[in-house]
């Protein structure tokens, strides 16, 4: 978004008028030598001050913008070890012979800067699979803020999350992975394979809602409703139903009305046992079934959430450097905190595999709070195990 500089220095000439009238008040009580001009003197202080900064940030960002900028840079050269080498380096050490891109394997590092060119992604304009899945919007971070200082601060932090974040591969498949190593996926591949997802997703909830009964679920909270789940996951590849698995839709609103607060969960029945949605399914040990077990186990309880009941359940997915940047300045998180050099694992949907376990991962930003990594495990054509590694925590969250 770009600045407009009419309106910042109407409004820098508005508060250095409004701090001249005031320093004339001060001037005033403070030749009056009463009781009430004293506490008159010291009321007027504090937004004498506050009008001063303000006026002087509207009509000087680019001197206090660059200034900031500058003497981080000089902070971080001056105390960073000679070791410490950034992502950039650490790419060209490992590949010497490589001189331009078409000559090394993509990595983490072109995956962040080539993404926004990528025909779907979520730099492009319209919703796409991702944008979709509640996922933080991507936006270009010297370009989203409206000040310089905020754009110093943004630069500053890129700059750290590169620095720290560890170099991967970017894969379209999992054909050429060597055993336990780990590859980002292509930011379009995953953007391809959840648009069933998504649609899945609205469906199920759509026909949930429609079908409840509101006036005994206001009296109870908790009911089941018959849903056909398995007609809505016909389109998405990678998973199969166990033998006579049948499910239910179940509905939890605890906190008013179905329309503004509320929940929704798929129950597996199986011999009359109620189990996790995943365990009535089997996966594949292919990108497929694996990006479909990170989706339901992760993603698909926000999208199946209103109002007060994304408690717990807004998690939202970090699949960019720019979303990370976006957020951490959102969220007020100095360059300088060193809790920043924990985020050694770098934004995007991550796969790996070894033998016959498959693991996904990504992280994700729980929105007040801070950033987990998540990891999701497959072996035998079921979900096994959901990790959740908290890497950065600093707040409590939001209210809903």
């Amino acid at each position: 978004m770009k600045v407009n500089w009419d309106h910042r220095l109407r409004d820098g000439f508005f508060y250095a008028m409004a701090s001249g009238v005031n320093l004339l008040l001060l001037s005033f009580f403070y030749q009056i030598h009463t009781i009430h001009s004293q506490v008159f003197f010291v009321a007027l202080l504090f937004p004498w001050w506050f009008l001063t900064v303000q006026a002087i940030r509207r009509l000087l960002p680019e001197f206090f913008g660059d200034l900031e900028y500058t003497v981080y840079k000089i902070k971080r050269e001056e105390g960073k070890p000679k070791e410490a080498i950034n992502l950039g380096d650490s790419i060209a050490q490992n590949m010497p012979s490589a001189q331009t891109s078409r000559e090394r394997p993509p990595t983490s590092e072109d995956f962040w800067r080539e993404q926004r060119a990528v025909p779907g992604s979520q730099s492009q304009k319209g919703e796409s699979p991702i944008s979709g899945l509640r996922i933080v919007p991507v936006s270009y971070p010297r370009q989203v803020n409206e000040s310089t200082e905020q754009n110093a601060r943004s630069r500053m932090l890129r700059d750290v999350l590169i620095e720290v974040s560890k170099p991967l591969p970017v894969a379209r498949t999992l054909d050429g992975l060597r055993p336990s190593q780990e590859a980002l996926i292509a930011i379009d591949v995953v953007n391809e394979k959840w648009q069933p997802l998504v649609d899945f997703a609205r469906h199920a909830k759509q026909e949930a809602k429609s079908s409840c009964d509101l006036t005994l679920l206001r009296q109870v909270h908790d009911i089941s409703v018959n849903c056909d789940v398995k007609s809505l996951l016909q389109p998405v590849c990678g998973i199969s139903v166990i033998g006579d698995v049948s499910f239910v839709m179940a509905i939890q609103s605890k906190y008013g009305p179905i329309d503004f607060d509320g929940f929704c969960d798929a129950i597996a029945l199986k011999d009359g046992a109620r189990l996790p949605f995943e365990q009535g399914l089997r996966f594949e040990p292919s990108l497929d079934g694996a990006l479909t077990a990170f989706f339901l186990k992760v993603v698909l309880p926000g999208h199946w959430a209103w109002g007060h009941g994304m408690y717990d359940r807004d998690q939202q997915l970090l699949t960019t450097a720019e979303s990370a940047v976006a957020i951490l300045l959102s969220d007020r998180i100095s360059p300088e905190n060193p809790e920043l050099r924990s985020l050694t694992t770098p934004p995007g949907i991550r796969v790996s595999r070894r033998d016959d376990i498959i693991e996904v991962g990504c992280l994700a930003y729980w929105p007040g709070k801070g950033i987990s990594d998540f990891v999701v495990t497959i072996q035998g054509g079921q979900l096994t195990k959901t990790q959740e590694h908290v890497l950065f925590h600093w707040g409590r969250g939001i209210l809903y």
